[in-house]
């Protein structure tokens, strides 16, 4: 296992299954240290410790400025809301408003060195 700090950036956007992203409503940010045996692991356990799922299958990396791109759909108190969720069906029929939160994150590789 290594240690890793990972550095999360959150814009939250109203979001509407007919429209998409909307206005920007929100933002945060969120540092934290992980041990993990590779820098995907750490970003899962990050995104988990903040109430958040992750499918690495659906990230984007912008492989230049070695960031990861993610979202989940989020209510108003910041909880994430799935397709079983009955407020995800009510998002889609344009009964409820709900949230896109856009996590942009890095990842660090800390180590230990000697002073001298």
């Amino acid at each position: 296992m290594k240690d890793y700090k990972v550095e999360i950036y959150t814009n939250v956007y109203i979001d509407s299954y007919k429209d998409g992203e909307l206005d920007h409503v929100n933002h945060y940010s969120n540092e934290t240290e992980i041990k993990a045996s590779r820098p995907i692991e750490a970003i899962e356990k990050a995104l988990y410790k903040l109430g958040f799922s992750f499918e690495e299958n659906y990230a984007q990396i912008d492989e230049e400025q070695n960031i990861l791109f993610y979202s989940n759909l989020v209510d108003n108190d910041n909880f994430e809301i799935n397709k079983k969720d009955s407020y995800y069906n009510e998002w889609k029929e344009g009964k409820r408003i709900l949230y896109s939160a856009n996590h942009s994150i890095k990842v660090y590789e800390l180590s230990n060195t000697n002073i001298y």
